[in-house]
């Protein structure tokens, strides 16, 4: 039989789960709603700059300038090898 301490006991265990559970609800809530709008933003301002530098790179290549555009480096940090674009 279920005494009456047992039954206090039980919605005490179960009022303190949902009140864990309903924090963790706002915490996620809360976290998810400062994420998620910023994830477009920095890609759409990495997105621009890579646009801005493919601009200046047409423009270095269409004036006959050779241009770096890619680089390896070796262990110690110095340049190992690169291709050069000429226009």
């Amino acid at each position: 039989m279920l005494s009456k301490k047992n039954v206090l006991v039980e919605r005490l265990m179960l009022l303190g789960f949902g009140l864990t559970l309903g924090v963790l609800l706002l915490v996620a809530g809360t976290a998810w709603n400062i994420a998620v709008p910023m994830a477009p933003t920095k890609s759409v301002d990495h997105t621009r700059e890579v646009i801005a530098t493919l601009d200046k790179l047409r423009a270095l290549l269409s004036a006959g300038v050779p241009v770096i555009t890619q680089q390896w480096l070796k262990e110690d940090d110095d340049i190992g090898h690169y291709r050069v674009a000429r226009g």
